[in-house]
């Protein structure tokens, strides 16, 4: 009473290629094929100085002009006016962008979820990074920091 099994082959499986989202940086993109599969979680490793934020900034913003909507999310290293500040000397910057199709967040400023419930804020608030993006904007476009 076994049932046959049929066998799958090569010609069975699907082989639809995913679609692509350009980095905005030609020779990458046609490098990976047109760009990073939609969808893929991809790894960017290299030491500090190496350019991994500027390349991870520059898919964000060529994703924006391509009508995609945008998270960044900044860890501990700098305040969001100062991330803003030195992206604006970039040449696929855009100012438009920003607070529509690419929303910045600072996980400095998100509520810490701590055991038992205890929300305390951890190094200042949602409002606080709101406030930060908001000041970003109004630095001239030439306002450089750390250096």
């Amino acid at each position: 009473m076994s049932e046959a099994r049929e066998e799958e082959t090569i010609e069975d499986v699907d082989v639809t290629p995913l679609p692509v989202d350009p980095t905005g940086v030609p020779n990458l993109d046609l490098m990976l094929g047109g760009g990073v599969p939609r969808g893929a979680l991809v790894l960017v490793v290299g030491p500090p100085g190496s350019g991994k934020t500027t390349l991870a900034n520059q898919m964000a913003f060529t994703a924006a002009r391509a009508g995609r909507r945008v998270l960044i999310l900044t860890a501990l290293s700098e305040p969001t006016n100062k991330f803003v500040a030195n992206l604006r000397s970039l040449s696929f910057f855009d100012e438009e962008f920003l607070g529509d199709a690419i929303q910045v967040l600072s996980l400095a400023a998100v509520p810490a979820a701590r055991p038992g419930g205890d929300r305390r804020r951890s190094r200042g608030s949602g409002a606080a990074g709101a406030r930060q993006l908001r000041d970003a904007r109004r630095l001239p476009r030439h306002t450089r920091y750390g250096r």
